[in-house]
């Protein structure tokens, strides 16, 4: 489990309130080809009970992992020369690739770049497809879609968290219309969260995802904060993304960047420094 302490460095960048309705709909309110190399596929999907899913199958199991390799869009090279980007649901996610014998490398330098990513499936079909590009962007491979059929029921929340630097870690908060808090010290409702929801995924060393779940939803407002908890020694600025999918429909996604977070010493005495973007829409 992920051991927190409140001293931690706390940038919240994106607040994002969902208003669950009763009635005739429901609404939220936002604030806030192979070639040598470069070669892309997706081996399959494995479940949380080890089960091993191949494209075109179902599942009864909303968290998988995503599984397959890539190669290197320059040969020889000990660092990867480019970007590799999961395609979930029509959205590319940047993902990390391994040639160091870890994440299901099976051969430590052999130019053969592993991925093993966890994604919570939608009720309904799945997509994913693997995009591989090199350090001029220019798409160097793409592997054939991978389908899955998700046989489970339809969240009335779905939000994932994601954000495109390795090492670092970004939390997502939700809070409910009685203020109970689902974060990483709170995944589920035996462990003090909101009742009925379960942060399904928890990442701390990189590009997500964080994953929120909630079947049946009272009727309120659902607040949702992404805090910038640590850099881990990466200077570059982190990009994150919020995708929000309310009672099954089209995915809302809200995106911000992250400056590197202030130490300690340089935080104002507020707790929480806030961004608030966004529109009133409505969805069935």
């Amino acid at each position: 489990m992920k051991q927190k302490g409140i001293s931690a460095m706390g940038i919240v960048i994106v607040i994002i309130v969902i208003v669950v309705a009763t009635g005739a709909g429901i609404y939220f309110l936002v604030l806030k080809g192979p070639g040598d190399f470069g070669e892309a596929y997706i081996t399959g999907l494995v479940d949380e009970n080890g089960n091993t899913i191949v494209s075109g199958g179902t599942t009864d199991q909303r968290v998988q992992q995503i599984k397959g390799t890539v190669k290197n869009p320059q040969p020889g090279e000990t660092t990867f020369k480019g970007k590799v980007y999961l395609n979930f649901n029509g959205v590319d996610e940047e993902i990390p690739a391994y040639d160091d014998g870890t994440h299901d490398d099976t051969t430590v330098g052999d130019g053969i770049w592993a991925f093993k990513e966890t994604r919570v499936l939608i009720s309904g079909t799945n997509t994913f497809r693997i995009t591989v590009n090199d350090e001029a962007g220019n798409v160097v491979a793409q592997s054939e879609e991978f389908t899955v059929t998700a046989n489970i029921p339809v969240m009335d929340i779905w939000i994932q968290l994601t954000w495109n630097t390795d090492k670092t870690d970004v939390d997502l908060h939700v809070w409910n219309p009685n203020n109970e808090h689902t974060y990483f010290g709170k995944l589920t409702e035996a462990a003090g969260g909101i009742p009925g929801a379960q942060l399904d995924v928890d990442d701390v060393n990189g590009y997500g995802p964080e994953h929120f779940t909630m079947q049946s939803a009272q009727a309120g407002d659902y607040v949702v904060k992404v805090r910038y908890y640590s850099a881990h020694g990466v200077t570059a600025n982190t990009t994150a993304t919020v995708r929000i999918s309310i009672a099954g429909g089209a995915y809302h996604t809200y995106t911000h960047t992250l400056s590197l977070p202030m130490t300690l010493q340089q935080r104002p005495a507020t707790a929480l420094l806030m961004v608030m973007t966004g529109m009133s829409r409505r969805c069935r």
